[in-house]
């Protein structure tokens, strides 16, 4: 009874990290609509040899790509980013942003180096870009005013849902978004509505 049992627990194991390893994406966004689709290129195939290297030790400009017995060298400013273990990235100025909010409007990135005593603690720094093809702009409330400032109702919600910059990665979890995303619906939904009336 025993034995059945333990070979039927490694069977299930077995069984269940063969689809974890399938359902987990890895491979390059070509363009910005290959990330809206979810079109991952040079993507690992079960089997195969497989290795991204993303160069990020000095920021350099190259990924490298072995398939099989295939490399590819691609330009990080030719490519939007990459997908690694299901988490998004994008590629600008030759750094690696995670994207924290893939689905949202304004995306929200955040960006980890070392640094503080002898560069041994790992400092996350927060971003946004108005559209994913837009320049990634450190997260603030100044900077997210002067980025939108033809949106008087969002900037005027800012002022009203956020006392400091910390706050504006807060989490509107009986909408599923953050909460900067939710204002930018209202904002936008009011603008609408302004332009509507006669």
């Amino acid at each position: 009874m025993q034995k059945s049992f333990i070979g039927f627990l490694f069977c299930a194991l077995f069984l269940y990290y063969s689809i974890k390893a399938q359902s987990t994406q890895e491979g390059l966004y070509l363009s910005y609509n290959d990330f809206i689709t979810g079109k991952i290129s040079f993507q690992k195939e079960p089997g195969k040899k497989y290795k991204l290297k993303l160069n990020n030790l000095f920021n350099t400009s190259l990924v490298f790509v072995t398939m099989g017995n295939s490399k590819f060298n691609l330009k990080k400013d030719s490519i939007f980013g990459y997908c690694d273990k299901n988490t998004s990235y994008r590629f600008y100025k030759n750094l690696n942003y995670k994207i924290l909010n893939p689905t949202e409007s304004v995306l929200l990135y955040s960006y980890s180096s070392l640094g503080g005593n002898k560069n041994t603690e790992v400092i996350t720094t927060y971003f946004f870009s108005i559209e994913p093809t837009c320049p990634v702009i450190k997260l603030s409330k100044q900077n997210l005013k002067i980025a939108f400032i033809e949106n008087g109702i969002f900037i005027d919600l800012l002022d009203t849902y956020f006392h400091n910059d910390d706050e504006l990665l807060n989490y509107d979890k009986g909408h599923d978004i953050y909460l900067l995303n939710r204002i930018y619906q209202l904002s936008t939904i009011s603008n609408f509505e302004k332009e509507k009336q006669p």
